[in-house]
């Protein structure tokens, strides 16, 4: 890599993390360690079984490789950091460091969410999210789980505290419209089925076109053949239509996600 990647400011977490003890303290520990020998050192020690790393000089440039910054392929990102969740996995606390700071942004929105529902202070939620995410990352389960990681961590890290909520009724915490947009360019045109086993990532963006006025009924159904793997024969089995009639009411569902995504991109959802 021959340039190194755009850095998210440690302060860029956004202004709701000053508010709050648990991220302040957070903030601070990472301002330390990222300047320091043992973060040099680790960098350097990464850099032997992550060539990619060669690019990074600096730990916000890790974090930014990560998928901090957005500018990186989803992909790319996801296997990078396993690369650093398997660190973390074996015991380096210096990469499961990394992985906490990746994911923070999430803990946030998350935490943010469950302090509304539950009326608990924003940073007692915030504390023990960053708690559980620790615990997530350091036992993280990778040769079953190995993509999607961020978004698994997060799940897991929420769950831990707040047991398990289906994915399409949590519409409440932000998507980035630009995923949503290539959650909608991805489904065009592919076979139903290909996505079988795409799950949580998808679902989360489905569950946040709900909530930009994309109809249950379309999030089902491309759930259903994208996630679920069905055919369309076998959905049409159960609902009295054709396959055939399925596949036009695909159609019309990824118009209508496409055009969920454009108004969240222009600002207009």
């Amino acid at each position: 890599m021959s340039s190194e990647p755009a850095v998210s400011s440690v302060d860029g977490v956004d202004a709701v993390t000053a508010r709050t003890a648990a991220v302040s303290r957070w903030v601070a520990d990472w301002a330390w360690w990222r300047s320091s020998r043992p973060a040099a050192a680790a960098i350097e020690r990464w850099r032997l079984r992550h060539p990619w790393l060669d690019g990074c000089r600096t730990a916000d440039a890790v974090v930014a490789a990560c998928g901090r910054d957005r500018s990186v392929g989803q992909d790319v990102a996801d296997a990078r950091l396993a690369g650093m969740v398997a660190e973390a996995t074996a015991g380096d606390r210096d990469a499961a460091r990394v992985v906490l700071q990746r994911v923070l942004p999430g803990l946030v929105a998350r935490a943010g969410r469950r302090s509304r529902q539950t009326g608990r202070p924003l940073a007692d939620v915030l504390d023990e999210l960053v708690a559980a995410a620790w615990v997530v990352i350091s036992e993280y389960p990778l040769a079953r789980r190995p993509a999607k990681v961020a978004v698994n961590i997060l799940m897991d890290a929420e769950h831990h505290l707040f047991g398990y909520v289906p994915a399409m009724v949590r519409a409440t915490v932000p998507v980035e419209p630009q995923l949503l947009a290539a959650a909608a360019a991805g489904l065009d045109g592919r076979a139903e089925h290909a996505g079988a086993g795409a799950g949580p990532e998808l679902l989360e963006l489905l569950a946040e076109a709900v909530g930009r006025g994309l109809p249950a009924s379309d999030a089902r159904l491309l759930a259903e053949l994208v996630v679920l793997g069905l055919t369309p024969e076998q959905v049409g089995a159960r609902d009295g239509l054709s396959g055939r009639a399925i596949r036009r009411r695909r159609q019309q569902a990824v118009r209508r996600l496409a055009a969920c995504a454009s108004a969240a991109l222009t600002g207009a959802a």
